[in-house]
């Protein structure tokens, strides 16, 4: 499955060497601020990685205007902690709807880390405004916590070693590792992806468009409703693996077509500008949508402050897909040379039977030694009896 994945991303990997060697206009891509989003050190790899290919910039909606925004090609909103004010979602809202793209990276819930550890919290609905906006696009982040058998880990004390506590990776069920994906360019080949504190997400209906659902939990997925207990020290335990009974929630989808204003037939947030119900400026657009805020967070060198690789995992010495799968997801979004539509392409591997190349090894050794030898004695007496009788009658 491997060779089969290698041989068919080799022509995206020498495509995309090209282009980053190519010179050209450059897309613009903004990521907000200003709403306790991913610092630039936590989201420090994924922005790095953009730049390789666009321009990014941070954005902040309560200083932008409407028509500076139109000057980007796509905005990331990475992990929200605070609300988003009407005014700052109209910006955003007519930046989708005229053609802008956008990726969602948000949470659902509230968690507070510290709080797990210590003792347990309860995790509420995380309130950022933003609920109907995605609504009106055509899904739902549900106020949930998904569990599911095939996760990360977390670090434990389990004993101690001497005068030192003993900390062990215990499998923690609120950071589910996804392994399954839709048949989308997105999504083709890739490895794994890490997730914590995931909720599912459920379609609405949206006149126009398009819903790729992208990514699921496993066949053993356990669905919490909130409010939703968090205690590290359930990571002991070992899981119930009866209440694990729901499968293959999706976690991700991609939306694609043209997006109806939340503020169509109302009147401008602040203002008295009355909006119409189609824009003559609306452009089809795209929108991703994941249930995880944590998607892209880089973890950090605890020595250097410096962040790892997007997807990589201290505890397990692992690096999953989750770099892999932004950039795919910027690429088919901006259309970019149409480079992503060559992950599309299916190649066959047709392996040979190992039973039969066993069983017949010695005909085909010997065929092959034997028959170009009698090939070239065959060929050889054939030139002697043309020499022999050509010359024969001097």
């Amino acid at each position: 499955m491997r060779l089969n994945q290698s041989i068919e991303g080799l022509e995206y990997e020498l495509a995309s060497a090209v282009r980053k060697l190519s010179p050209g206009q450059r897309k613009r891509i903004g990521v907000l601020e200003g709403h306790g989003e991913l610092s630039n050190a936590e989201a420090g790899d994924i922005i790095g990685s953009l730049q390789q290919y666009y321009d990014v910039f941070r954005v902040d909606l309560r200083k932008t205007r409407p028509q500076d925004l139109r000057t980007l090609s796509a905005i990331v909103v990475a992990k929200p902690s605070t609300a988003y004010t009407e005014p700052e979602k109209f910006k955003l809202d007519q930046f989708i709807t005229q053609g802008g793209s956008a990726l969602f990276f948000v949470d659902a819930m509230r968690v507070n880390m510290d709080s797990a550890n210590r003792g347990g919290m309860l995790s509420f609905p995380l309130q950022l405004n933003l609920e109907d906006q995605l609504f009106n696009y055509g899904v739902r982040i549900n106020p949930d916590l998904l569990l599911d058998l095939n996760s990360g880990v977390i670090p434990l004390v389990t004993g101690t070693e001497g005068d030192k506590p003993k900390v062990e990776p215990m499998p923690w069920q609120f950071y589910p590792l996804i392994n399954s994906f839709s048949k989308h360019p997105i999504t083709r080949n890739l490895d794994a992806v890490y997730t914590k504190f995931i909720s599912t997400i459920d379609t609405v209906k949206a006149a126009g468009i398009r819903k790729t659902p992208l990514m699921f939990t496993s066949r053993y997925t356990r669905v919490l409703p909130a409010p939703v207990p968090i205690n590290f020290n359930d990571a002991r335990l070992e899981p119930n693996q009866k209440l694990y009974k729901e499968s293959f929630k999706p976690v991700g989808y991609l939306l694609e077509g043209q997006f109806k204003s939340l503020y169509a037939n109302r009147a401008e947030p602040g203002t008295s500008n009355f909006q119409p119900a189609s824009s003559p400026n609306a452009k089809p657009s795209k929108v991703l949508v994941i249930s995880d805020g944590d998607f892209i967070r880089s973890e950090l060198d605890p020595k250097t402050g410096n962040p790892y690789r997007l997807g990589f995992d201290r505890l397990a010495n692992t690096e999953f897909a989750n770099r892999e799968l932004v950039l795919n997801a910027v690429d088919y979004m901006l259309d970019e040379s149409g480079l992503i539509s060559v992950r599309g392409k299916q190649i066959t591997l047709r392996p040979l039977d190992k039973l039969k190349v066993i069983e017949q090894k010695s005909r085909w050794q010997l065929l092959n030694l034997a028959a170009p030898l009698v090939l070239l004695g065959a060929f050889g007496a054939m030139r002697a009896w043309r020499r022999k009788r050509r010359y024969a009658s001097f």
